[in-house]
């Protein structure tokens, strides 16, 4: 939750004679001073990257997949060319 403007001054004047400087800058410095400042926390950010590896290693196996059922596809057209071709010239030599 962010503080609003008028609520640091506040607060910071309010726990400044009671735990000084420093410690009340290291209060406030925990509470984000806009809503777009929000947090993450590790815990938060280890489980979104395991989610972003699994998407990625999904994707890669679908396009290795992909890409094998090409090149065996390839191939296969490639053999038959191939034997075509050697039996219109045999019929062609014979």
């Amino acid at each position: 939750m962010a503080l609003s403007t008028k609520h640091r001054p506040a607060l910071y004047e309010h726990f400044r004679p009671q735990v000084g400087d420093e410690v009340t800058e290291a209060l406030l410095a925990e509470f984000p001073a806009r809503d777009g400042d929000d947090l993450v926390t590790k815990e938060f950010l280890r489980a979104e990257l395991a989610e972003l590896r699994t998407e990625m290693h999904e994707l890669s196996a679908a396009t290795n997949r992909r890409l094998t059922t090409v090149g065996l596809g390839a191939t296969g057209v490639l053999l038959t060319a191939s034997g075509v071709m050697t039996t219109v010239i045999i019929n062609a030599l014979g």
